[in-house]
């Protein structure tokens, strides 16, 4: 009975320790609460020049005030610094009284103006105005009706002397000429982008970036003035010529990056130009196309060549010396790769693209046939010379995501083993699907049909940062991994 009595006692006295230890840890718990709260948030002890810093990249995509709020010391550092509010963006129910001290406390400073919404725009453009002279780019974009975008003509009666960049883009409505505004007032524009315009186009000489959108006007009658003379980068979007272009007719003599979208026929756009400094050229359109290659041979000065929907390059000439300067070509086909590697004599690498470093083709169908014979020759013939070896990238369209015959893993696997000795080989964005197996008492197996040397390393690269999604399947003892990865080998 003594030692009944004596575990029961000891019992008791080892309960009153845990609840004093309890005690212990609830107050040092509450203690260690309390010093965090006292000690400041890691960004609160980043010196002023650094927070506005980070505040400078925020500001891009939200609005100013919501950095004031957060506290005394974030609405301090935002008052003293003008640059943060010297991009005025414009919205639906943007407060004048607010439009009025931000244009205060932007304390002389360039502006940057984006008019997102321009219902009531008299009143947003009575505090604007008169600050004129600091406006450094215009962005102009959204839906009003005529009496709304008639209040743009009175941008038409001043004068701009610090602004280097309009875009008027995206308005959905009646829109009313402003071409005076762009073409006369602004002495020293630099990039001009247009979406609504007259057709009595006028680009200011001072111009070198232009992107228009083409809606029923002819590509003719707007690039053929005086005025785009001195333009190195030109942007045409919506293209759809019907009348054709005159040989030789549009003289871009500074032109170095040329842009276009649309359906109109790429032939006759090359035909048309004249761009001896030509560095850059891109096409896309809905449409396929067949490029005459001997009208590129007008542009020897080309490094980066994107074609999207071009199917094939004819050539009359012979090969040599065709394209010297090179560097990068972007195609949608292989089939277009192959006629441009293609040639009666042989590959000869040290005239045909001798300095190119990377080709890419985004539009594989898994249902094609590869047509790699003239791509072959040409990179075996390649590793002759003393150059690095070429980046080959390729993708795989969408609309052939459930295409008939092979999968995307036999095409990767055919294209490995018949590139790989050659090249550098990239797949850019291709889903993959890789079946893990296993139970609680079992080793995880991985399945993923025609891995090829080198690709298990990249899917564990893959799922050791996170770039994939899970989700459990109709099996308890399979998990399905699906990751869109850009892999290399």
């Amino acid at each position: 009975m003594n030692e009944l009595t004596e575990t029961r006692a000891e019992l008791e006295q080892l309960k009153k320790q845990e609840q004093q230890v309890r005690a212990a840890v609830r107050a040092q718990k509450t203690k260690l609460q309390e010093l965090i709260r006292q000690v400041p948030a890691p960004i609160n002890r980043l010196p002023n020049e650094v927070l506005l810093r980070i505040f400078q990249f925020f500001i891009q995509s939200s609005n100013i005030l919501t950095l004031g709020a957060v506290s005394y010391r974030w609405r301090d550092v935002t008052l003293q610094c003008p640059s943060l509010w010297s991009t005025i963006k414009v919205t639906q129910g943007r407060s004048t009284s607010l439009l009025e001290a931000q244009v205060a406390r932007s304390a002389g400073l360039p502006l940057k103006i984006d008019i997102c919404n321009i219902y009531h725009l008299n009143a947003m453009l009575d505090i604007l105005i008169p600050c004129a002279v600091r406006w450094q780019s215009l962005t102009i974009q959204g839906y009003a009706s005529y009496y709304e975008t008639s209040a743009l003509t009175r941008l038409n009666n001043y004068e701009y002397p610090s602004l280097t960049h309009v875009s008027i883009r995206d308005i959905r409505g009646e829109f009313t000429d402003i071409s005076y505004f762009y073409s006369r007032q602004c002495p020293h524009l630099e990039y001009l982008e247009l979406e609504s315009y007259s057709s009595t186009l006028q680009v200011p000489h001072s111009v070198t970036f232009f992107s228009l959108h083409l809606t029923g006007m002819e590509l003719s009658k707007v690039v053929q003035g005086p005025s785009l003379q001195k333009l190195t980068s030109l942007t045409i979007s919506r293209w759809e010529e019907r009348v054709e272009l005159k040989p030789n007719s549009i003289q871009l003599p500074l032109l170095e990056k040329l842009a276009c979208t649309g359906e109109g026929e790429l032939n006759g756009l090359l035909q048309a130009i004249v761009a001896p400094n030509l560095i850059d050229l891109q096409h896309e359109s809905r449409l396929r196309d067949r490029v005459d290659g001997d009208m590129l041979t007008k542009f020897p000065n080309i490094t980066s060549l994107v074609l999207s929907r071009v199917e094939h390059f004819s050539f009359g000439g012979v090969v040599a010396f065709r394209f010297p300067a090179i560097r990068h070509v972007d195609v949608g086909y292989l089939r277009a790769v192959e006629s441009l590697f293609a040639s009666d004599t042989g590959p000869n690498t040290t005239d045909h693209l001798p300095h190119l470093e990377s080709l890419t083709v985004r539009l594989l169908c898994p249902c094609e046939r590869l047509q790699l014979h003239s791509l072959v020759a040409w990179l075996k013939a390649r590793q002759n010379m003393d150059v690095p070896r070429l980046l080959v990238k390729f993708g795989f369209s969408n609309s052939h995501q459930e295409c008939r015959g092979r999968d995307r893993g036999d095409v990767i696997y055919a294209l490995y083993a018949s590139l790989h000795e050659y090249c550098r080989l990239e797949w850019i964005n291709v889903p993959l699907t890789i079946v893990m197996s296993g139970t609680v008492d079992d080793l995880l197996q991985l399945e993923m049909p025609k891995a090829y040397l080198g690709f298990i390393d990249t899917i564990g690269e893959v799922i050791s940062t996170g770039h994939v999604q899970h989700n459990a399947g109709a099996y308890k003892d399979k998990l399905a991994i699906v990751g869109t990865v850009r892999t290399t080998s």
